[in-house]
C-alpha cells in the first residue's frame, strides 16, 4: 500500500526538476525548441498525456490539505516575457446569434457546409512568443458578397470569430460595441451569412456586449508560484532588464499544492497550480526597486481549474455510472408499483390485506429486495467494476432484478386482489425475484400462480379471474397442498 501511494506522486516528484520544461511545452504549445525535442525521427509526439494527468491529479488532492501561506501571498516571476495587451487594457466585444429560416429548395446540411468554406482557421500569437492560439474565423468576403458598408465594420483587420456553428444558428464574436454597429451593418451582416449559406435566409436573433471590465488570460501550462519574494524575483529577468512579477492573493481554494516536501529545490517554496488557471488583473502595476533590480509587481487574482479529474476519479468513473443507473432503476421501479396501485381496486384490497396482515409487507417488498441487491453493488470494490466482464455483469443483473421484481410485484398484487390466502402470499414474497424471470403472469385463461411456485410452468392449474372468493381459496389450498 506505502509503495503504491508514494507511486501516485512521482509525477509530481518529477515536476519540479529539468522535466517541467517538457510538460510545459506540451501544454502550451511553446517554445519552438522544447516542442521538436517531443517529435521522434517518425515525426510522432510523445504528448505524456498520463504523467500529466497524474500530477494534476496530485495537485488536486496536495492542495486539498495545502496550509494556506500566512500572508496570504504567492510570487511568480516572468522569466522577462512581454505580456500581451490583454493584460493592461479590457477589450470590448459584442456577440451576435443569426438564426436561418428553413426553405424547400435549401438543404440545411449543405448550407451550413457551405458557411463552413468561409471559415477559416487562424494562429494568434500569444505573449510576444513561439506560441500560436487557433482560432476559428469567418471572413465574409467573396464575388457573391458585397463590400461592407463604410462604418466600423470596414475597420482594418477586424474579423468575427466563430463561437458556435450548427444547424439553425451561427453565434459570432466582434471586437467591438454593439453600440458601433448601425442598423446597415446589421443588415449587411444578414445578407452575407445568408449568402454565405447557399442563399437562405438569416435574421440577427441578439446582440450583446461580453462583459469588458476584465483584464488577464488563461495559464495553458503549470502554474509555479513561491511563497519567497527573492525566489520569485530570481525568475522575474530582473537582472537582464525590468523583470515583472505576479504578486497573487491565495485563497484556500485558489492556492494550489505545496510542493516543498516533494520538490527537489526544497528551498523554493513552491506552490503548483493545474493547467488553465484563470488570471485576473486586480489592481495597478506597482514599479518597486530591490536593491539594484527594478520589478513591475501586477496584483493578481487566480482561479484554479476545479474540474481537474484525480486518478480516483478516473477509477472509479464505471462505479458511479452504474450507481447512478442503479438510482435510476429503483426510481422507475417505485413508479411502476405506484401505476400499479392507481386503480381504487388494487389500492382498498392491499390496504385491507395490509390491516388484516400487518406482518406482511406486500406493497414494498420489492422495492427492499431491489435496494438490499443495489447495496451489495455499492460496497464492490471500483477495480471490480473496470473489468469488461464484471461490469456487463453488474448491469445485466441490475435490470433483470428491476423487470423480474416489477414481475413479482405484479403477481403479488393480483394474488391480494384475487383473495389469496396469506399463506400463499407468504410464500409469494419469499420467492427469490430470479425465478420470476420469464414467468406468465397472467394469460388468456387468468393467473399462473402455482406456475411461478413451482419454479416452471409444469403442471400449471390456471385460476380464471372470474372465480369467486370461495372457489379461488379452494383452488389456492389446492395448490399449496401439492407441495
Amino acid at each position: 500500500m506505502l509503495i503504491y501511494t508514494i507511486s501516485r506522486y512521482v509525477p509530481n516528484i518529477l515536476h519540479p526538476g529539468p522535466m517541467f520544461v517538457l510538460y510545459n511545452a506540451v501544454l502550451r504549445g511553446f517554445p519552438a525548441r522544447e516542442v521538436e525535442c517531443l517529435c521522434d525521427e517518425a515525426g510522432n509526439v510523445n504528448k505524456y498525456e498520463t504523467t500529466i494527468f497524474c500530477i494534476t491529479s496530485g495537485i488536486t488532492k496536495l492542495a486539498k490539505i495545502s496550509d494556506v501561506p500566512q500572508n496570504r501571498k504567492l510570487y511568480r516571476g516572468l522569466g522577462g516575457m512581454v505580456l500581451p495587451d490583454q493584460f493592461w487594457k479590457s477589450f470590448v466585444e459584442c456577440q451576435i446569434v443569426f438564426k436561418f429560416k428553413a426553405s424547400k429548395t435549401i438543404d440545411v446540411k449543405e448550407a451550413v457546409e457551405a458557411l463552413k468554406k468561409f471559415c477559416v482557421t487562424q494562429k494568434a500569437q500569444v505573449m510576444n512568443s513561439d506560441h500560436e492560439l487557433e482560432t476559428t474565423r469567418l471572413l465574409l468576403v467573396g464575388k457573391d458578397i458585397e463590400e461592407p458598408p463604410k462604418s466600423a465594420l470596414k475597420s482594418p483587420g477586424l474579423v468575427a470569430v466563430i463561437e458556435e456553428v450548427h444547424a439553425f444558428r451561427l453565434v459570432i464574436s466582434l471586437p467591438l460595441s454593439k453600440f458601433d454597429l448601425t442598423k446597415e451593418d446589421e443588415t449587411w451582416l444578414e445578407k452575407s451569412c445568408g449568402r454565405a449559406c447557399k442563399g437562405m435566409r438569416a435574421n440577427i436573433v441578439s446582440i450583446s456586449n461580453k462583459p469588458s471590465d476584465f483584464k488577464g488570460g488563461v495559464e495553458f501550462g503549470l502554474l509555479s508560484t513561491t511563497t519567497d519574494m527573492n525566489t520569485a524575483l530570481e525568475y522575474s529577468g530582473a537582472k537582464k532588464n525590468r523583470g515583472i512579477v505576479f504578486e497573487i492573493e491565495a485563497s484556500r481554494i485558489d492556492v494550489g499544492a505545496s510542493m516543498q516536501f516533494l520538490s527537489q529545490y526544497p528551498g523554493e517554496a513552491e506552490f503548483l497550480m493545474p493547467p488553465l488557471t484563470c488570471l485576473e488583473v486586480v489592481g495597478e502595476p506597482i514599479l518597486e526597486r530591490r536593491g539594484q533590480l527594478e520589478v513591475l509587481l501586477i496584483p493578481i487574482r487566480v482561479n484554479v481549474n476545479l474540474k481537474a479529474v484525480t486518478v480516483e476519479d478516473l477509477m472509479q468513473r464505471r462505479k458511479y455510472l452504474h450507481l447512478g443507473m442503479v438510482k435510476n432503476l429503483r426510481e422507475e421501479l417505485v413508479n411502476d408499483i405506484r401505476k400499479m396501485l392507481d386503480s381504487g381496486r388494487a389500492m382498498k384490497a392491499v390496504e385491507d390485506f395490509k390491516t388484516a396482515n400487518p406482518g406482511l409487507d406486500v406493497d414494498t417488498s420489492s422495492t427492499s429486495e431491489f435496494e438490499d441487491i443495489a447495496q451489495i453493488h455499492e460496497q464492490k470494490n471500483s477495480q471490480e467494476f473496470n473489468n469488461d466482464g464484471d461490469y456487463k455483469t453488474f448491469v445485466s443483473e441490475m435490470l433483470d432484478a428491476k423487470v423480474c421484481l416489477v414481475r413479482k410485484q405484479k403477481l403479488i398484487f393480483e394474488a391480494v386482489q384475487a383473495c389469496a390466502p396469506a399463506e400463499l402470499i407468504q410464500r409469494l414474497l419469499e420467492i427469490p425475484y430470479t425465478e420470476c424471470q420469464g414467468a406468465s403472469v397472467q394469460d388468456e385463461t387468468g393467473l399462473s400462480l402455482e406456475a411461478i411456485l413451482k419454479g416452471g410452468v409444469r403442471n400449471k392449474q390456471a385460476i380464471p379471474l372470474k372465480s369467486s372468493s370461495a372457489e379461488i381459496s379452494v383452488l389456492w389450498h389446492a395448490v399449496l397442498s401439492q407441495e
